[in-house]
């Protein structure tokens, strides 16, 4: 029989997911994210178990805002900043040349995901909310 989760395990689970997601993400889906977000998690509760996914979603969510760089730039302004502070290649200005550079420049690709990781890190609190929120309707559910 299913056992409680407590938050903070799903909270763990979450971000063990996010984590693996990122690390094992194509460049063009770390790109979409850099650029406009769309994190999302889903989680499915299986009686026994709770399996959580991090997706890329078009839907806007708590985690959807997660690792978007430069605020209030223009994304191809942010990303060449952000491609020089890393001491990456100049990114090109084109939305589909920028996919292809990022999947070619190593330190880019690298920085990147260190940025994605971090950016979980420093924004634990919304795992959190996400985690609550999935217990609060699951458990008005049963």
């Amino acid at each position: 029989m299913f056992q409680t989760m407590t938050e903070d395990e799903l909270v763990e689970q979450l971000v063990r997911a996010t984590d693996d997601w990122i690390c094992t993400a194509a460049p063009e889906d770390l790109l979409k994210v850099l650029i406009g977000g769309g994190l999302d998690a889903s989680m499915v509760d299986l009686g026994d178990e709770i399996t959580v996914f991090i997706e890329l979603g078009d839907r806007r969510g708590l985690l959807s805002s997660v690792g978007i760089l430069g605020g209030d730039l223009p994304a191809d302004e942010a990303l060449a900043l952000y491609a020089q502070a890393w001491g990456a290649s100049e990114p090109p200005a084109d939305d589909r040349a920028q996919q292809a550079w990022l999947a070619s420049d190593g330190i880019a690709q690298e920085a990147a995901r260190q940025h994605l990781l971090a950016a979980v890190e420093e924004n634990i609190d919304l795992f959190v909310a996400v985690a609550a929120q999935w217990l609060r309707q699951r458990s008005g559910a049963a």
